[in-house]
């Protein structure tokens, strides 16, 4: 039925099937189990687990290597890391030195710039006295000479009036 209902022909399945090239016809039975020979003792695949231990024996020889040249790395790189925190450090210290300095120096001008400023203030209102008394003076000067001449014929008259009052005595 089922190769009635495919359309597959019978012919494929009456077909026998081919002996091996090189074995005759009449001696190849397709039903017979092929003879195994177990005689002799099973070797198993011993060149292919030679080849896997050597892979594994060379990629451990390569993994050592690698961890010499990784140790030989860091330790160079531990000798350059601390090398350069020596010269930051010693970057570090003259900055701070320069700073140090610096802040002194800012310390001492400003105190220069305040006795300075208290200098000023005190020539500032020691010229503000002076133009003060100047002031006065030029106003007592002033009322002297303004008052000069009236006072002059003020005292000649009173000179007089006592030489005239000697006289009457």
């Amino acid at each position: 039925k089922f190769y009635k209902k495919n359309k597959i022909p019978m012919a494929l399945l009456s077909r026998k099937e081919k002996p091996p090239e090189g074995v005759p016809m009449y001696t190849y039975d397709p039903d017979k189990a092929p003879e195994t020979s177990w005689s002799g003792s099973f070797g198993g695949r011993r060149g292919e687990s030679k080849g896997v231990m050597s892979i594994i024996a060379m990629i451990m020889e390569d993994i050592k290597s690698e961890m010499k040249v990784a140790r030989k790395e860091e330790a160079e790189a531990q000798k350059v890391y601390e090398e350069s925190m020596d010269s930051i450090r010693e970057v570090l210290e003259s900055q701070t030195a320069t700073k140090t300095a610096s802040e002194q120096e800012l310390a001492e001008l400003a105190a220069k710039k305040f006795d300075m400023e208290k200098f000023k203030t005190e020539q500032e209102e020691d010229i503000a006295a002076q133009k003060k008394l100047k002031d006065s003076l030029h106003n007592d000067c002033q009322w002297v000479k303004t008052h000069f001449e009236s006072r002059r014929e003020a005292r000649k008259n009173e000179i007089n009036g006592l030489v005239e009052a000697k006289g009457y005595l």
